[in-house]
């Protein structure tokens, strides 16, 4: 509350009815309230010069004061709420949970107030302090006096850069290649910065036509259409089993896996990593899994049904299945979790990079596949990029033939085809004129030069038909007998 109180003053005629006689009113004292401190300033005495001045004492210091401004309750100069005079002392320490800041140093600073029509400039004297944050450390901080009251370092809050200890090519380096300026123009912002950029994509150059906030490229990062659509969290997890040397297969689908959603309609059930060699299935479960997906309308109580149902189903079939949990695309969390989880029991983890696990999960791994193909050895096909990226083969043509009309691949699927026919004939060419043997029981019945000449004298040698098809199947170890016959290559 502010108020001063002027029911006691002597009145006179006005044109507007009864008004204070200051000139009858030296010697009054005025009781006031102002922001809870109470008081009473006295008038000693007054002025007329096209306004009323009047002049008034308080706390024994002397003072100038319009009338109607006293009227007012404008006595904050009076009262000490505001000075000329710097109100804090070199040395005040501020402390609180938010801040622990110390002055070192203060200053008058003119502001432009305001400009006449005539053109004459007024200004204001303002108080700045200096102040070293003793969280931080940082010490070149400069604040006016009304934000040193209730603000703290600016430097901890982020609102100053300083090249070189927290501007984002220091602090966070992966996010400089989404600038179009590089370093230079990272430099300016921290990762929290509210900006809004276009950013640019690192893999095809191409330009956002939305701005996003700095802030947003930290948190989400930057979808571009030349994505390999593998979340953040699947990739971080495909590097870490690529360092631990385990054999396994991604995005694998069983026939066992079929079950009704909430819907009641049957579908398939996919699971993320499977290691088959140790019976172990790895889920990656992101926001989606708990949230509700705004982007397809899928409820969260509709994924928690399908996660539970693949664990089920997992379960039965003799599988383990562990869940790893992540809120954010950031190294630290997702490396935590993943140490939390069953695996740190199940593997050593100890040898892990996991800045090469975060860069990987960064990556485009389209590129990735794009690059390879450029650089690949003479009669590789998709199918050897399948067996080494752990990729189906459908997906790595998508990928080729995505950067092949941006012109940065030299992939043709015509040829492609082709090759893959060529060598797929050469294949089964070589395989089908090996010498071969047929046992029966574990005794030797015959060799025959082929796999195809023994289907063509099997009737009349053996007194039944064997087909090649099943004979190859045998051999891959994917049957165990063909008619009760068992068969072997001659070296």
């Amino acid at each position: 509350m502010r108020k001063v109180f002027l029911d006691d003053l002597p009145r006179m005629n006005g044109y507007n009815g009864k008004r204070i006689d200051w000139k009858k009113s030296v010697g009054c004292e005025v009781k006031f309230i102002y922001d809870g401190i109470e008081g009473e300033i006295k008038i000693i005495n007054s002025k007329k010069d096209k306004k009323w001045f009047i002049f008034v004492l308080y706390d024994h210091e002397e003072f100038k004061i319009n009338a109607n401004d006293f009227s007012k309750a404008g006595i904050s100069r009076i009262i000490g709420k505001r000075s000329k005079n710097f109100k804090i002392k070199i040395g005040q320490r501020f402390e609180d949970s938010k801040r622990d800041i110390v002055v070192t140093d203060r200053e008058y600073r003119e502001r432009i107030n305001r400009k006449s029509e005539k053109g004459k400039i007024y200004t204001q004297k303002t108080k700045w302090y200096k102040y070293r944050c003793n969280k931080c450390g940082w010490s070149d901080g400069w604040m006016e006096e009304t934000n040193l009251i209730n603000n703290g370092c600016a430097f901890c809050a982020n609102k100053v850069i300083v090249e070189g200890v927290n501007d984002i090519p220091t602090t966070h380096p992966w996010m400089v290649k989404y600038f179009q300026g590089g370093y230079d123009e990272a430099k300016k912002y921290t990762y929290q910065s509210n900006r809004k950029i276009n950013v640019i994509c690192p893999d095809c150059g191409r330009i956002s036509d939305r701005k996003i906030p700095i802030c947003n490229l930290y948190n989400q990062g930057f979808s571009c259409i030349c994505s390999d659509g593998f979340s953040f969290g699947h990739k971080f997890v495909y590097n870490m089993l690529l360092q631990l040397e385990k054999d396994f297969n991604p995005n694998v689908r069983f026939d066992w896996c079929v079950f009704e959603d909430l819907n009641k309609k049957g579908r398939f059930g996919e699971y993320d990593f499977v290691l088959e060699e140790y019976k172990i299935i790895i889920e990656v479960d992101g926001d989606f899994h708990r949230n509700d997906n705004l982007m397809n309308g899928q409820t969260k109580e509709y994924s928690k049904h399908v996660d539970d149902m693949k664990d089920k189903l997992a379960n039965k079939n003799g599988y383990e299945v562990i869940r790893i949990k992540y809120y954010d695309e950031k190294k630290e969390e997702f490396r935590d979790s993943i140490k939390n989880s069953k695996l740190s029991y199940k593997f050593n983890l100890n040898n892990i990079i996991w800045e090469e696990c975060f860069e990987f999960a960064l990556s485009n791994i389209s590129k990735i596949v794009a690059d390879y193909w450029n650089n690949r050895q003479e009669g590789e096909t998709t199918m050897d990029l399948e067996k080494k990226f752990g990729i189906c083969s459908d997906t790595i043509r998508q990928y080729l033939k995505g950067w092949a009309k941006v012109g940065y691949c030299n992939y043709d699927s015509r040829e492609e085809s082709m090759n893959k026919y060529l060598k797929a004939s050469k294949s089964n060419v070589e395989r089908c004129s090996k010498s071969v043997s047929i046992y029966n029981n574990g005794v030797l019945m015959g060799t025959y030069r082929s796999i195809n000449e023994l289907e063509r004298k099997s009737h009349g040698d053996l007194g039944c038909h064997l087909q090649r098809a099943n004979i190859c199947k045998v051999l891959k170890g994917k049957r165990p007998h063909h008619k009760g016959f068992t068969f072997k290559y001659v070296e």
